[in-house]
């Protein structure tokens, strides 16, 4: 049997999680809004182009994968604009987003996703 006093503590205890849990949804809802999350799907073997929109040309933009800053490498090729992945392996799946580089703001989101076909045209985002 459960007290009332036990009770008041549940219920505060699941407004709380609610509560949190709103603000959440919330808060990503709103950053979706400035920055709509696009969702594409290629072959293994495609190639890749996405671009970041932003209307001050001279302002340093960063990729992110998942978070994680991008290096380039032998396919990754990246530049102020435009972020190019060549040979795409189920590996660069992920989300990828662009940031203004001095203020963090999120400018474009990416939901990638490769499958085991390849497609014969590269995609161009």
């Amino acid at each position: 049997m459960i007290r009332s006093t036990d009770l008041k503590s549940y219920i505060k205890l699941f407004l709380s999680l609610v509560t949190d849990y709103v603000f959440f949804v919330c808060a990503d809802s709103v950053s979706s809004e400035t920055a709509f999350l696009e969702d594409y799907v290629l072959g293994m073997g495609d190639t890749l182009e996405m671009s970041c929109d932003l209307e001050d040309h001279s302002e340093p933009v960063v990729w992110f994968k998942d978070g994680a800053g991008l290096v380039p490498n032998n396919r990754t090729r990246l530049s102020q604009r435009l972020l190019r992945i060549i040979n795409v392996s189920h590996e660069d799946s992920g989300v990828y987003s662009c940031r203004l580089a001095l203020s963090n703001t999120l400018l474009s989101n990416y939901t990638i996703r490769v499958t085991g076909e390849r497609n014969k045209a590269s995609f161009n985002l």
